[in-house]
């Protein structure tokens, strides 16, 4: 924990720079509306979300302003494109 103390015009202000609990940096906040970053919208389609309305139905997301939706498919996109790999080589090209 590092203390970073500002004084701006004789009113002291005080950043204590935290690490979140279970979160490494970086990490982007996808919904600020809600305080949703990106590791919780991935491990939620980790366990098992595979759309938008169950993200929201899980974590809240884009059900306030809905400004983070676009960013959130763009997550939700990426994680379900990952080709499978067994031993080595994608899915699609496993022969038995």
């Amino acid at each position: 924990m590092t203390p970073i103390i500002i004084n701006i015009k004789f009113k002291w202000l005080m950043f204590v720079h935290l690490k979140p609990l279970n979160q490494s940096f970086p990490f982007m906040y996808v919904c600020v509306c809600k305080g949703i970053t990106d590791r919780q919208i991935k491990a939620a389609i980790n366990d098992g979300a595979s759309s938008l309305g169950q993200l929201r139905k899980a974590l809240g997301v884009a059900s306030q302003c809905g400004k983070c939706s676009v960013m959130t498919r763009e997550l939700l996109d990426e994680a379900l494109s990952v080709t499978p790999m067994i031993n080595g080589l994608p899915q699609f090209y496993a022969v038995a």
